[in-house]
């Protein structure tokens, strides 16, 4: 099962939640978009590009 499968699985909402949560935009964007795999696409794009860094699902 890929990411985009597993993300699938949830609702917009809780899309929105888990990108709120664990892959944060700043200018707050995500939180707007309705398109479900568009969000989906954010989500795995910025937790890899946090998990290069070394701090993906890091919470304060």
């Amino acid at each position: 099962m890929t990411y985009h499968q597993l993300l699938n699985s949830f609702n917009l909402e809780q899309l929105k939640d888990i990108a709120r949560q664990y892959t944060p935009d700043a200018r707050g964007y995500v939180y707007k978009w309705n398109d479900k795999n568009k969000i989906i696409d954010y989500i795995v794009e910025r937790s890899m590009s946090l998990s290069e860094k070394g701090s993906v699902f890091v919470t304060d």
